[in-house]
């Protein structure tokens, strides 16, 4: 005896594909918030290292220009000409001295008490002029006369530029016999770091011990220097190892990822900043692609299931139809077989 199955119904199988749509969508969003966890973590660590290269690339330049000041302030006739206030000497000595700075624009050469004994290139403005209130010399006289790189400020004169300086006091022995202040344009400043590039979206900006722009890459009104204490990367604790945060902010309240490391004991600090959009845009193109891709197989797998179950459906009913036709035939054949019932005999009457 042939036993025939009837196959799967069709709802069993949507159900069966529904259950494995459900699934694989499950898949799917945690495979992408992982991603998103590790991706997140892996780029606020890139942009932790960016913000540490670019420090680094600060920090030795005007460690640099500080080298170069005290080689400068150890030569006898240098610590001469200051003592005895002689300009035009000190002038020769800048001239000949300067270029040796990388990056080095100007210098001032002041008295212990601000006066401004000399300057180069020549700043007639400066003439007979004190610098006791300037920033850079009030923090290198603050706390006993050391070294110190200035905030950023807006240099008198015509240019009007925006410069820092490296502060150093010039002694002999125990005894502060002048101060040497040796500055830098900003512009110049950003030309240090501006071959850094984050990629995609992002870029680096540098801030000052009082939180004002250094460098931006973006333009700056001019005037004074801008203010940010109150950006999320600028008001972000800092440790000496440096920090990472996520913070929403811009014109459109998007969240952005940043990396922050401070530039030696100067106060300053960079800060790497992209788009959190940005940094996820080539995982995006790769993922969503790839999930709708698999998306479009499981209902390609569900309609060929059904289309299969159709048409094991349509043999079924022929299997039953011929199985019927089979047992009919072999019904017809025993009938056949067997032949008509025999007539009954008539006795014969005595």
């Amino acid at each position: 005896m042939r036993f025939l199955h009837a196959p799967p119904a069709p709802r069993s199988v949507v159900w069966g594909s529904s259950l494995v749509l459900a699934l694989l969508a499950i898949v799917v969003f945690v495979t992408h918030r992982v991603n998103i966890h590790m991706g997140r973590r892996q780029a606020l660590r890139n942009l932790t290292v960016t913000a540490r290269l670019a420090s680094e690339i600060v920090g030795e330049t005007l460690g640099q220009t500080l080298l170069f000041e005290r080689m400068l302030v150890e030569q006898p006739d240098f610590r001469a000409a200051v003592q005895q206030q002689d300009a035009d000497q000190l002038r020769r000595l800048l001239q000949r001295f300067l270029p040796l700075a990388p990056g080095a624009e100007a210098a001032v050469i002041m008295a212990p008490s601000g006066a401004v004994i000399a300057a180069y290139p020549d700043r007639p403005e400066l003439n007979g002029s004190s610098l006791m209130r300037d920033e850079g010399f009030l923090g290198a006289q603050r706390g006993g006369w050391h070294s110190y790189v200035s905030a950023v400020h807006v240099r008198g004169g015509e240019s009007l530029e925006k410069v820092s300086e490296v502060v150093l006091p010039i002694s002999d022995g125990n005894v502060v016999l002048g101060v040497l202040q040796v500055q830098h344009r900003v512009e110049t400043i950003k030309s240090w770091i501006q071959k850094i590039r984050i990629d995609p979206g992002g870029f680096l900006y540098v801030v000052d011990q009082h939180d004002q722009l250094v460098v931006y890459p973006f333009q700056v009104l001019p005037g004074q220097p801008k203010l940010v204490s109150n950006w999320p990367p600028v008001a972000h604790h800092l440790s000496p190892e440096g920090g990472s945060l996520m913070f929403r902010g811009g014109r459109h309240p998007e969240r952005w990822l940043a990396g922050v490391y401070p530039i030696g004991a100067t106060g300053w600090r960079v800060v790497a900043v992209q788009p959190e959009r940005e940094a996820f845009r080539v995982f995006h193109q790769l993922f969503w692609p790839m999930g709708v891709l698999v998306a479009l197989l499981v209902i390609v797998v569900m309609v060929l299931g059904l289309r299969w179950i159709q048409v094991q459906r349509a043999n079924f009913q022929l299997l039953q139809h011929n199985d019927q036709l089979a047992k009919a035939l072999q019904e017809a054949s025993r009938q056949s077989s067997s032949g008509p019932p025999p007539a009954p005999t008539e006795r014969p009457n005595p």
